[in-house]
């Protein structure tokens, strides 16, 4: 910009030899005198020139803002009429009472203020004949605007003066900023970007993950061409599919290995486009896909396995697509008394099942299907090669199979497994039996030791259990909560008899070693493989959610629903039973202190539900 303001000077200085002139000459009094920053000596306006009408229909036609300023006030004394426009101006009579300083904020954007560095550039330009600088100038209305200034020095017929040329430019600073933002973007992009001359192959430009990615300096690539950091050459087939990919959409996306500094290698994915700008330029995204290759591998191996797997599975395995098996493999085949799994490939599922089981079976392949349900097991009874029934068992889920929908499954004889299972079933009683008993065992340790508070325990489990059900939980969890209250205070064990029957007050020592029991529950349940978790819920009980609970302070969902639950149950339990060191405060006070600190120390849905079983459902606080 600042160049074409130089070319538009000596365009103007050109003026000057095409108009009859006095010699040029400085007048020195003007200009010792402004720089001490003193007042002019009066300046007499030059006698109107023959040329004057021609010079001034370039000035006025000029699309940049075209002023002049002279001594002895250095104000303007003309301006054309794109500086009235860029200023804000309805005339030059009212443009010309103005000076530098009264078009510029107070101060500049460096902080100097704006009619001395008015002054210092005048000076610049008195001494070196020009002077051009950026400027920060103020419109009549108050808005500001970044421009180019161009002093220039004028001696008309004896009379120095300045003509000022302005240049606003916002539009080129918006520019900048596009364009730094534009390589601030770049330069922080993973991928490697490759800008380059789509004739020579040269780099034009390559960001900074490029740059790192190959191993070399900036100016080191701007050197080289594309094939020098190529370790596989492209054949021509793939010159061929390149070409056919930039006539057809202008881009190109292939794989390749690329050569580090260090001779070291690495597979890319690049995509590639041209771009036209003054020139065609090819703008290359490289992606370093090693990660990606290395999964590739690592999923073809796992594939192989797969594949071995489902071959050599125990279980019968099948796809149901469009209404037909699509795959079974060899298990499945021989379930069914087939010799090989091609035999069934492409057979109507139904005719593989009883008669009597069809309608049950079309019905659960279609809600699958359709969308109804992505998984479901059930039992059929089906029928093989020879004629013969057999119960089998199938777990089938929605899938997708060659991006179609379909149904992938397991299937297995199950004949032998319903006898199984009642003698697993029996198993399973005496080993929940077993179970219990345990837990009956582990209750009776700290019933021992602590034989005022005994049946406690119990008592809060078969509350916690009921609150449970209140609050509508699974049955699985509802029996967690039962068993996690029998065994919640198991690590008193610890805690010496004589101070669990105290019947005072207990000292400071005294209370940290009863706090020190749920630590001491936890450490004791939490190697056990339980299918509940009530080593946790031994160690948060006395959690509240304000924190003010112990050992940990823990707050809100940093306590488990199991754990709010039994602390509930804990408090109505304690606060209703008789105690060494105090008698029962009953029901009604328990349910009250529940109350008091429903939604701070309890949790709110957990109080609701204990409320409304003893004041609603009439529960009965157990014996």
């Amino acid at each position: 910009m600042i160049g074409n303001l130089k070319s538009f000077t000596t365009f103007v200085r050109g003026l000057s030899r095409l108009f009859p002139m006095a010699a040029l000459r400085t007048k020195p009094e003007y200009f010792s005198a402004f720089l001490a920053g003193g007042s002019e000596p009066a300046f007499t306006p030059p006698a109107t020139h023959k040329s004057e009408e021609k010079y001034r229909l370039f000035f006025e036609n000029s699309r940049d803002a075209l002023m002049t300023i002279a001594p002895p006030s250095w104000r303007f004394t003309s301006a054309n009429t794109a500086t009235l426009q860029l200023f804000g101006a309805t005339s030059t009579a009212q443009f010309c009472e103005l000076g530098p300083w009264d078009i510029s904020p107070e101060q500049q954007p460096d902080g100097r203020p704006s009619k001395e560095k008015s002054r210092e550039m005048i000076a610049q330009a008195l001494r070196a004949g020009s002077h051009s600088f950026e400027w920060t100038h103020r419109r009549l209305n108050g808005d500001t605007f970044p421009a180019d200034v161009l002093f220039t020095r004028m001696n008309f017929e004896g009379q120095v003066s300045l003509q000022a040329t302005v240049r606003d430019i916002t539009e080129r600073r918006q520019y900048e900023k596009r364009l730094t933002l534009f390589r601030t973007l770049l330069d922080s992009a993973s991928d490697a970007i490759e800008v380059v001359d789509p004739v020579t192959l040269r780099f034009i430009d390559v960001n900074d993950s490029g740059c790192k990615a190959l191993g070399y300096e900036r100016d080191e690539l701007m050197s080289m061409r594309v094939p020098d950091i190529v370790a596989a050459p492209f054949s021509e087939e793939d010159h061929r599919r390149h070409d056919e990919q930039m006539r057809q959409s202008g881009r190109a996306r292939f794989e390749t290995v690329h050569r580090r500094k260090d001779a070291s290698t690495f597979p890319v994915e690049i995509s590639s486009m041209l771009v036209e700008l003054d020139k065609s330029y090819l703008v290359a995204i490289v992606r370093d896909i090693t990660e990606r290759k290395r999964a590739e591998q690592v999923l073809a191996q796992s594939e192989q396995r797969f594949r071995s797997l489902v071959e050599q599975s125990v279980a019968g395995i099948y796809i149901v697509q469009h209404g037909r098996l699509a795959y079974v493999n060899p298990r499945f085949a021989n379930i069914f008394g087939y010799e090989s799994a091609e035999e069934l490939t492409g057979t109507e599922p139904l005719l593989l099942v009883a008669e009597q089981d069809r309608a049950m079976v079309a019905e659960r392949i279609r809600s699958r299907l359709c969308g109804e349900s992505e998984s479901v097991s059930y039992t059929f009874t089906a029928v093989r090669k020879d004629g013969s029934q057999i119960e089998v068992g199938v777990h089938g889920t929605l899938a997708s199979h060659g991006g179609r929908p379909a149904i992938i499954g397991l299937i297995q004889d199950v004949s032998e497994k319903k006898r199984a299972d009642e003698q697993i079933q029996r198993h399973v009683k005496e080993i929940e039996g077993a179970f219990m008993s345990t837990i009956e065992v582990a209750t009776s340790l700290v019933d021992l030791r602590d034989p005022y508070t005994a049946g406690h325990e119990k008592r809060v489990g078969q509350i916690a259990a009921a609150i449970g059900a209140e609050m509508a939980l699974d049955e699985h969890v509802i029996e967690g909560l039962k068993i996690a209250g029998y065994i919640h205070d198991i690590g008193k064990i610890i805690v010496p008899a004589e101070i669990l029957s105290k019947p005072g007050k207990l000292s400071a020592a005294e209370f940290e070693l009863i706090k020190g029991h749920s630590k001491a529950g936890y450490d004791i349940l939490k190697s056990v493989n339980f299918p509940w978790p009530l080593g946790d819920v031994a160690y948060q009980h006395h959690e509240r959610l304000d924190g003010s609970g112990y050992p940990r302070g823990l707050m809100s969902d940093e306590i488990l629903l199991e754990a709010r639950i039994t602390a509930v149950a804990d408090v109505i339990e304690a606060i209703s039973s008789h105690r060494p060191y105090r008698p029962s405060i009953g029901l009604e006070g328990a349910l009250r202190e529940i109350e008091r600190g429903r939604g701070t120390a309890y949790d709110a849905q957990v109080v609701d539900a204990c409320l409304r079983l003893f004041r609603e459902r009439n529960f009965a606080l157990p014996v």
